[in-house]
């Protein structure tokens, strides 16, 4: 039944009002609130929701970031050529960690207990901007979950890259990935980029070095 859409003539506003003064006891409308969710819980409705699990997984594939982390990985020869490869404790790339929700991690080892990675670029425009709120939001929900579904012992890392100048903008996104994560590296720092690939290297069962 097509009903009122049966009618192919002009939809004048006079018409749309009388329309729609018939459904106001079927239809209405309220003025927007705050949620009274909890963040973690409204980031999951919000991904599952409007995010598939390929534009998840996309985003994070598009950053330099991402890219300068993969190669990394390459360079220290612990980079898988396919997903079994975590069974040789090695590093994989786009790691399931709950198909109900279509959540990936970016990197993942496996060793004794998970090893999973994610990434954040604040190197890019507007990174102290409502997107780069929404990223950190959805990393600190991937990290959240990789230890209630892989595990209490799992262990979580963040590798994020940012501008000495911007550092101050983005303290208080460091400070949420801090609250989520093990450890969290700067990746245009010496020092953190050699403790990470310390961390890698041990948890991979090879030499304490950067190739």
């Amino acid at each position: 039944q097509l009903g009122i859409f049966a009618d192919t003539g002009g939809w004048e506003e006079e018409r749309l009002r009388s329309i729609l003064g018939k459904w106001h006891n079927s239809i209405q409308f309220t003025t927007p609130r705050g949620s009274l969710q909890s963040p973690e819980a409204l980031l999951h409705e919000v991904a599952g929701a409007f995010l598939r699990e390929s534009e998840l997984r996309e985003h994070s594939r598009r950053t330099r970031l991402n890219t300068e982390v993969k190669n990394l990985f390459k360079r220290m020869k612990v980079l898988a050529k396919s997903p079994e490869g975590v069974k040789q404790h090695l590093v994989v790339t786009d790691y399931l960690i709950d198909r109900r929700t279509g959540l990936f991690a970016e990197f993942a080892l496996k060793n004794t207990v998970l090893h999973v990675m994610e990434t954040v670029d604040y190197r890019r425009p507007a990174s102290a901007g409502i997107a780069k709120f929404y990223e950190t939001g959805a990393k600190a929900l991937v990290l959240a979950e990789a230890k209630e579904k892989l595990g209490r012992g799992t262990k979580r890392y963040v590798v994020y890259s940012a501008h000495s100048e911007d550092r101050s903008a983005i303290g208080k996104y460091l400070a949420l990935l801090d609250a989520h994560a093990d450890q969290i590296f700067n990746y245009e720092s010496k020092r953190d980029l050699a403790a990470f690939g310390s961390v890698i290297n041990k948890a991979a069962g090879r030499a304490d070095l950067i190739q």
